[in-house]
């Protein structure tokens, strides 16, 4: 929570003057949970695992991944509160503020079993809580315990461990669980077999350490990693369980309050701020971690987060820094984890980091798996000049020896310290450059010495306009391209290769072009594919601000609203713009080209459930008489339904399985209208059956059905009521004319049938506003039959649907469909002269595409192409030249064109041929995003040509045509349409034509806090 949602906490109806509000604070303690795993039989592990599982994980501790550092041996998170890091068969999770960070254990449980991947050991840290009134279950450690118990306890035979070291009087303590099944769990598991050259032994930390091959072992039985006793063991275990040696690492941690002021402008963006790199190399913290990739940013108003990965290959160390730098409760913490033992020097670290920080208090954690008798130097206590130790504890926690040591440090402010930091920087260096030359050494065959252009520069250029604190990290760089050819990538290459786009874009596409990669930074960045695959990524995504967390951007929602929100996985957007929505279409691309290619997606969906919620608002508030029944026919949706079921929407259905989706969700039966005027006997039976009591009808025949199957169902008359400009007119199946109102009345009266009232439909996608008042003047006809008639007084008035897709006019939906705006102006005017508020007639509606239409964007692979041309005699006349196919079609969810009367437009997504481009070093062919198939031209590319083209769908048949005679510049396999504005009658109409079906496609679910973008960031 930030000080701005502080003071935004102020109960409703409470003006903020008679608000007493407690001083804005912000907690900067943070837990720490380390989940290791077996290896499961599968050749998948944690890493693997696609990003929305990492998001939905994030939403549940309520934060959200903010960046993307990719290493060879791990991936490294920012968080809109602290850091993830996610090994093979380690996750590590540390969050601040008032997140909820054991939330994310059954997600992460969950996901690891669904790849066979067992967990073998947890430990969980923290320090003392600031706040802890504020923390989840009070900030009590026992309730912490019992938690954590209840998912790991049962990992030992005597379950998990919890300790708490430090002094309860003399400052701040740390608390400390751990279970581990001591490797009673590998003995269930194989190894993944792999060939005998390539047979790893896993000499790391439990699991995460370094690894060296059975061949590196058997030629150096000297290897400190590994000694012969050892490496005949490791051998020996060829081909039988997944036993495994390890190296033991060490964790420091450094817990610091009281910062010194100075110091702590260095994280304020005030008008002397120029970036977030600069803010890096001022304040020390560059110095601190000379040898580690920085992914780094200073939060608005105040604030630093950084992760720092290891540049060494196969480098498993991290480095991660939180800073609150506020007077009154500044907090830093400074951790540098899976050291090595020889590389560990818990003096010389902790002497650097409080020369840069100057705490007025701080803690020392130095945790390791190592036994006793080769970790002595470990549990050495740490002296510093100008501090006093007010305590030191030690800990071991585990049957192997693992251990932690704690200590607490106060500053003297009685003597007049400076510390020297150069000296401090080269004792550092020094410490640490033999075991850099032996890291050379080892690869020089693989890896040749990097070269001066392999640094990163010294400063970056000057920082956007921040969002939030504790948010976005916008400052990022990203590798340059290497060099290629672009003839040399055949369409079929480019869509095959594995890209790595977790990297964010830029502005300067010619030096991306022209820059140069070497093979060490190649090594340093671990992609597995090649960097212009990434840069093709870079070149369509927009630079925008992080969206806050979901539950806090939703706050303004109703619990139920957000609980709904929050179980559709929904992930938090920027904006509900193009851009935003491109952003998370391309995140999507990412994740999936990060997998096999059999298990890549070829299309998907993105529902943007924060449109239906503005809808619905914007409903309410432009036509408050009339309560809207979504009509399920159009979206079928289960987190549509559920996201308008919280809101408190009522349903229109049309079929048994309509009403039971809609039951299932929690719905009583009396918010349901069966608005079918002609049902199947047996449909009409069950829905009776399942409590709905509210039908339609519009002839003597459906009447005597009603009587005879439903007798206390009751029922609505429907009218004939046209708008012949509508996208599918009505009228022709459904409505009584006039003449009949009165024979339908007097025969319902007959069959002592309850006619509870009138109800229209103008037609699907009406465009005239007057067809609603026409409609409403016959409903007040048929009204004041019933009267005449002795009919028992008419209750409701159902106006049907027809309602716009769009709330702008302008760019917002398909076709031209009118704003609901001047709808509601009309049938506002039309209820306050026929059906005045004060007779009691209750209004209700039938919208299904208002709802919908806007909410779903459908993304679509290339999957193939064909180029004629004059030339060769291979075009023919009237064709066009460029032809592509796309994987959904007429027969999928593009039958919105034949049977709705929809015009899709579609956005290019050139991911494959910005790719190949800059691999060329061809910026002129680099197409820019938001560029529309239609466009004439290129708009920011003048040099790119258009060419007359057709995209076809995935089936055989030939009218299975999405556009044609459509410009567009030249595209290739790999390349994405996104399709906007598909999700009325889309999903819910398509076919399984040659086997092609579109109910099973993904779906990606986002919540947006508006209808437009912010303002991108201009660097």
């Amino acid at each position: 929570m930030t000080v701005s949602d502080a003071n935004d906490a102020v109960a409703p109806g409470v003006a903020a003057a008679d608000a007493i509000l407690p001083c804005p604070h912000f907690e900067g303690v943070e837990k720490r949970i380390e989940i290791d795993f077996h290896e499961g039989s599968s050749q998948r592990d944690l890493r693997s695992l696609p990003r929305e599982v990492l998001d939905d994980a994030m939403t549940a501790s309520e934060c959200l991944i903010v960046s993307h550092e990719r290493a060879e041996a791990f991936d490294a998170y920012v968080l809109s509160e602290s850091s993830l890091f996610v090994f093979p068969t380690k996750f590590v999770l540390k969050t601040c503020g008032t997140t909820k960070l054991l939330n994310a254990i059954p997600l992460v449980l969950e996901h690891a079993a669904a790849i066979g991947m067992k967990p073998r050991r947890c430990k969980y840290t923290r320090s003392t809580f600031l706040f802890p009134d504020e923390q989840p279950m009070g900030g009590n450690f026992d309730e912490e315990t019992k938690v954590l118990e209840s998912y790991f306890g049962g990992l030992g035979p005597d379950g998990g461990n919890s300790f708490v070291l430090g002094s309860k009087l003399r400052g701040v303590q740390w608390h400390v669980y751990l279970a581990d099944d001591n490797g009673a769990g590998n003995a269930a598991q194989k190894p993944r077999q792999q060939p005998r050259s390539h047979r790893s032994l896993s000499l790391g930390a439990r699991g995460e350490g370094r690894r060296v091959s059975a061949d590196d072992v058997s030629e150096d039985s000297n290897d400190s990693a590994a000694t012969g006793d050892d490496a005949a063991d490791a051998l020996s275990l060829e081909g039988s369980t997944d036993r495994r040696l390890f190296e033991p690492t060490v964790s420091l941690e450094v817990c610091m309050t009281h910062l010194d002021v100075t110091h702590a402008k260095h994280f304020f963006r005030t008008e002397s701020f120029v970036s977030s790199r600069a803010t890096t190399e001022e304040s020390g913290i560059a110095a601190l971690f000379p040898d580690m990739t920085i992914d780094d940013y200073v939060f608005e108003p105040c604030g630093y987060s950084m992760n720092g990965v290891d540049r060494a290959i196969n480098g498993k160390e991290f480095a991660t820094i939180h800073i609150t730098p506020e007077d009154g409760f500044s907090y830093c913490s400074v951790e540098h984890s899976n050291l090595s033992l020889s590389r560990a020097d818990p003096e010389a670290y902790v002497r650097g980091v409080a020369a840069r920080f100057k705490p007025g208090k701080f803690s020392l954690a130095v945790s390791t798996d190592a036994p006793p008798a080769t970790a002595a130097e470990m549990r050495r206590v740490p002296t510093l000049p100008g501090y006093r130790r007010v305590q030191a504890s030690h800990q071991e926690i585990d049957a192997s020896g693992g251990a932690v040591s704690f200590y607490t440090f106060v500053r003297l402010p009685e003597e007049n310290f400076t510390m020297a930091i150069d000296d401090v920087v080269a004792t550092a260096k020094a410490a640490v450059a033999a075991a850099q030359i032996a890291t050379l050494e080892e690869n020089f065959e693989l890896s040749p010495a990097a070269s001066d252009d392999d640094e990163k520069p010294s400063s970056y250029d000057t920082d956007e306009d921040a969002p939030d604190r504790k948010k976005l990290r916008l400052d990022a760089r990203c590798d340059s391209p290497h060099a290629g050819c672009v003839s040399a990538l055949s369409a079929g290459t480019v869509a095959g290769l594995e890209m790595n786009l977790s990297l964010p874009s830029v502005n300067d596409l010619g030096a991306m072009a022209t820059a140069t990669t070497t093979t060490a930074h190649a090594h340093h960045s671990a992609m597995k594919a090649s960097p212009s695959d990434a840069r093709g990524i870079a070149t369509l995504r927009a630079s925008l601000p992080t969206p806050r967390p979901l539950a806090c951007a939703q706050k303004h929602e109703d619990a139920l609203v957000v609980k709904a929100l929050v179980e559709s996985h929904a992930k938090s957007l920027p904006g509900g713009g193009a851009r935003s929505i491109d952003n998370c279409v391309l995140d999507v691309i990412e994740s999936g080209l990060a997998q096999r290619a059999q298990e890549r997606l070829e299309r998907f969906l993105v529902v943007d459930l924060g449109v239906v919620t503005r809808r619905w608002h914007y409903w309410r508030a432009t036509l408050p008489r009339v309560q809207p029944h979504y009509a399920v026919k159009c979206n079928m949706d289960t987190r549509v339904l559920a996201t308008l079921a919280a809101l408190g929407s009522s349903f229109d259905c049309a079929s048994p399985t309509e009403v039971d989706a809609v039951i299932s969700l929690g719905v009583s039966p009396d918010r349901i209208i069966y608005a079918n005027p002609c049902k199947l006997p047996r449909h009409l039976a069950a829905v009776a059956g399942s409590g709905v009591s509210l039908t339609t009808f519009d002839s003597v025949g459906e009447l005597e059905k009603i009587s005879a199957l439903a007798p206390e169902m009751k029922v609505l008359l429907r009218l004939r009521a046209d708008d012949p400009d509508a996208r599918c007119v009505l009228g022709n199946k459904y409505g009584a004319e006039p003449a009949e109102v009165k024979v339908l009345l007097e025969a319902a009266k007959r069959l002592g049938v309850n006619v509870n009232g009138v109800s229209f439909h103008v037609g699907s996608g009406a465009t005239n506003p007057l067809a609603f008042r026409e409609a409403l003047e016959f409903a007040r006809v048929a009204f004041d039959a019933a009267k005449e008639l002795g009919l028992p007084p008419m209750e409701v008035l159902d106006i049907g649907g027809g309602f716009s897709g769009s709330i702008k006019a302008d760019d917002a939906s398909n076709d031209d469909d009118v704003t609901l705006a001047a709808v509601a102006g009309e049938v506002n005017k039309s209820l306050e002269r026929l059906f005045p508020e004060a007779e009691g007639v209750r209004v209700i509606s039938e919208p299904g595409r208002y709802f919908a239409e806007a909410c779903v964007t459908l993304a679509c692979m290339i999957f193939s192409r064909r180029i004629r041309s004059t030339e060769d005699g291979s075009l023919a006349p009237g064709e066009d030249s460029h032809q592509y196919f796309v994987s959904d079609g007429l027969y999928g969810m593009m039958n919105s064109i034949m049977y709705d009367h929809a015009t899709v437009n579609s956005r290019l997504l050139p991911v494959a041929t910005n790719a190949a481009a800059l691999a060329a070093g061809n910026v002129d062919a680099v197409i820019p995003a938001n560029v529309y198939a239609g466009d004439d031209a290129v708009v920011g590319n003048s040099r790119a040509k258009t060419y007359p083209s057709t995209v076809f769908g995935p089936t055989c048949d030939g009218l299975d045509k999405i556009h044609e005679q459509t410009a567009m510049p030249e595209l290739t396999v790999g390349d994405w349409l996104v399709f906007p504005h598909m999700g009325a009658y889309t999903v819910s109409a398509g076919s399984n034509f040659n086997g092609f079906s579109c109910a099973d496609v993904k779906k990606f679910y986002v919540c947006s806090p508006s209808d437009a973008d912010p303002e991108p960031v201009v660097r």
